[in-house]
């Protein structure tokens, strides 16, 4: 990331404990009111993977969660809505009061992206840092149960996010929105653009024209002898 004014970065695996104390450090000993989490895996388009994946990363974020928020605190994350989604807030349930599925209107329709509004933090009885986070998981299911008594624990509110007037993400609308010539369309460049995009090698090689494609011909005799 780009340095951003009154923003202090850091840089770490939130998998690791260290970085939990790193956080705690540049908050003078504090923990935090609340913990953002927007990342997403690499998707495939198999669904099923795709949302395990991002529902492993939603996990992750809560096991760092635990160490860096404060009692009765918020925390909102980015998921994939699919056929899992009620596992995994019965799963949050356990570490806040309210979990709740929202949907802004920016999000397109037709994309399974959502985003988890946790609130009000506090520690479960027999959570210890000591051991995993899945470890814990796995034991509040009473033996016997299959792993869908999560879904049957705990039913999130979905709630969608925006006016009716607001802008559909899943439309195209004109660059002019009115006829007035103030209102002409201005092109902005972005704040920031990307630094290292992944696709920043394959760019410049396509530029210098040094990008392998493959090509293939045929002819009616090979197609049909």
């Amino acid at each position: 990331m780009s340095p951003l004014d009154g923003v202090i970065q850091l840089q770490g695996d939130i998998t690791e404990p260290e970085t939990a104390r790193k956080i705690i450090s540049l908050f003078d000993g504090e923990k935090a009111d609340l913990v953002v989490s927007d990342g997403a895996p690499d998707v495939i388009g198999l669904l099923d993977s795709d949302e395990y994946v991002q529902h492993q990363l939603v996990l992750a974020a809560l096991e760092i969660t635990t160490r860096i928020l404060k009692f009765n605190g918020t925390m909102v994350a980015k998921v994939f809505r699919g056929k899992r989604i009620a596992d995994l807030c019965a799963k949050l349930a356990f570490f806040f009061g309210s979990v709740t599925v929202a949907k802004p209107k920016c999000s397109r329709d037709s994309s399974l992206e959502a985003f988890v509004v946790c609130q009000h933090f506090r520690i479960p009885s027999g959570f210890s840092h000591a051991g995993p986070l899945s470890d814990f998981l796995t034991a509040q299911v009473p033996p016997g149960l299959p792993h869908s008594w999560h879904s049957s624990r705990a039913a999130a509110p979905f709630v969608v996010c925006g006016g009716e007037d607001a802008f559909d993400s899943d439309r195209n609308y004109p660059l002019n929105l009115t006829t007035s010539s103030s209102g002409d369309y201005q092109h902005r460049s972005p704040v920031q653009p990307p630094i290292h995009p992944p696709y920043e090698q394959a760019k410049k090689m396509r530029s210098e024209r040094t990008l392998a494609t493959k090509t293939a011909t045929a002819n009616k005799d090979t197609i049909f002898p």
